[in-house]
């Protein structure tokens, strides 16, 4: 999925509701929520290791099924609001240069603003401070009210950025972070932290795996819809059924 900085790294998505070979999907009567039957295991699961059941096609490692976007990110971190799109392994550079540059640009334009402040009110050197920036807010209203909320600004940029910069360093995402994915594990990915900052700099972009959205198409009318997929039925000589998780079989509903 397009992003404002760069394409997040989105798996494209089949049309036709595939599973891995071996497996089999069924409704629960109970709670009415697929699950699915491992035939090699002989085991039921309410997930496919590694599968995205929506999107149909294998999960990478690391990656997460977007529902905002309704796609695949790959290195999935969080779902930005503020760019419209996910944060994942196409765009996360991409998305720390946007934090560093404004930050830089919202600390500019607080420094221009607090200089006028001290530039404009000579009365600051022989009267309280107080009484300054009274004055200045006064005859200012505007500007006073920019510099506050610049203020406020930057330090959320500020706070937003070391948190990324810890989370680089530690070799985690946000959305690992937040549900403690690696909490006593060992991360196979982890270089250290200036080995993490080297491979985040240094690792190539990853080739997308949209199709080309900037091809022409004919405008004859000639290219089908596509329509999403159905839920996969069994075929009608098909009467045995795999248990659920819940407990018991579908035939005793």
């Amino acid at each position: 999925r397009g992003g404002a900085a760069a394409e997040t790294g989105s798996a494209a998505r089949r049309y036709q509701p595939l599973l891995p070979e071996g497996w089999r999907r069924f409704h629960d009567d109970e709670t009415g929520l697929p699950y699915y039957f491992n035939e090699a295991e002989n085991e039921t699961a309410w997930e496919i290791p590694q599968w995205c059941a929506t999107c149909c096609v294998p999960r990478p490692p690391r990656s997460k099924h977007c529902a905002a976007c309704d796609n695949c990110v790959d290195l999935f971190d969080h779902h930005c609001p503020w760019t419209g799109t996910c944060i994942g392994a196409r765009n996360y550079r991409a998305f720390l240069a946007f934090l560093c540059a404004t930050s830089l640009a919202a600390a500019f334009l607080d420094a221009a603003l607090l200089y006028e402040l001290v530039k404009a009110d000579e009365i600051a050197a022989r009267n309280q401070l107080g009484t300054a920036l009274y004055a200045w807010a006064s005859a200012r209203p505007v500007a006073a009210c920019l510099a506050a909320y610049l203020s406020f600004l930057l330090l959320s940029l500020c706070a937003l950025l070391s948190y990324h910069l810890r989370l680089v360093a530690l070799g985690e995402t946000t959305n690992e972070r937040v549900k403690g994915t690696w909490d006593g594990k060992a991360k196979p990915h982890d270089k250290g932290c200036c080995g993490n900052y080297v491979a985040m700099l240094r690792k190539p972009l990853p080739p997308s795996r949209l199709p080309n959205l900037r091809q022409l198409v004919p405008r004859d009318g000639s290219l089908a819809a596509v329509s999403p997929p159905s839920p996969e039925a069994p075929s009608e000589g098909d009467t045995a059924r795999a248990p659920s998780p819940v407990g018991g079989s579908d035939d005793d509903a």
